[in-house]
């Protein structure tokens, strides 16, 4: 997770290469500083390797890189938390763009690494962090209607399938509003918010039986945050 800081955005260079040890002329991952992106995060899915990173910068204050493993390889536990993104839409934004949560675009990822459907019915998120909220996981994979035909509706969404997350396929729980696009995954939860801009939050998904099976924080990026 890198994050820059820098006062002439438009002079600023900042390049992030990641090679494994055993192969040090092929880049397996690489983030990059624009205008638009100040921090981000790079996943490297290949467990089981040491990996380097070579920095290219110049023109800026000041750059941070934080490493984070979790045990996205691991044959009992397939299905991670791969990234929070718990900076949404400000106040001004959601009015004008019609929204009526604040931040309803925050989302936590869950990625299934494994080579087969995955079920999560009766799963739990939780930002641990605040102690709630808590969102569970239907028995069956969410479908909607919205804007289909009754005819096109029950074509796409009868029999229920089962709530799974499909081999090597991620899907997003939202704080506000589903996005179908993504699972249609949502905590709806009206006050917004859920992932807080300042001070980082923890969470953990549990599996049907209370076991966590994943836990993952976030970096703040002093340029999202107002820090200086």
């Amino acid at each position: 997770m890198w994050t820059v800081d820098t006062v002439a955005p438009q002079y600023t260079v900042f390049d992030v290469l990641i090679f494994r040890e055993d192969s040090a002329n092929a880049i397996v991952a690489s983030g990059k500083y624009s205008s638009d992106v100040a921090s981000d995060v790079v996943d490297v899915d290949e467990g089981g390797y040491d990996y380097y990173l070579k920095i290219i910068c110049s023109n800026l204050n000041k750059w941070a890189i934080d490493i984070e493993e979790y045990g996205a390889q691991d044959g009992d536990r397939p299905v991670q938390i791969t990234e929070i993104r718990y900076k949404g839409m400000d106040f001004n934004t959601t009015l004008s763009e019609g929204h009526t949560i604040v931040e309803w675009d925050e989302y936590v990822e869950i990625h299934n690494f494994s080579d087969s459907p995955q079920l999560v019915a009766g799963w739990t998120l939780k930002n641990v962090t605040k102690g709630a909220p808590t969102f569970i996981f239907p028995t069956f994979t969410p479908c909607s209607c919205t804007k289909k035909s009754p005819v096109k509706c029950i074509e796409e969404c009868y029999p229920p399938e089962p709530c799974t997350i499909q081999p090597h396929e991620s899907i997003r729980v939202y704080t506000g509003e589903p996005q179908w696009i993504s699972g249609g995954y949502c905590f709806h939860y009206y006050p917004g918010n859920i992932w807080d801009n300042e001070t980082p939050d923890t969470a953990v998904l549990y599996n049907a039986q209370g076991e966590a099976v994943s836990t993952r924080s976030y970096f703040i990026s002093p340029e999202l945050s107002g820090a200086k």
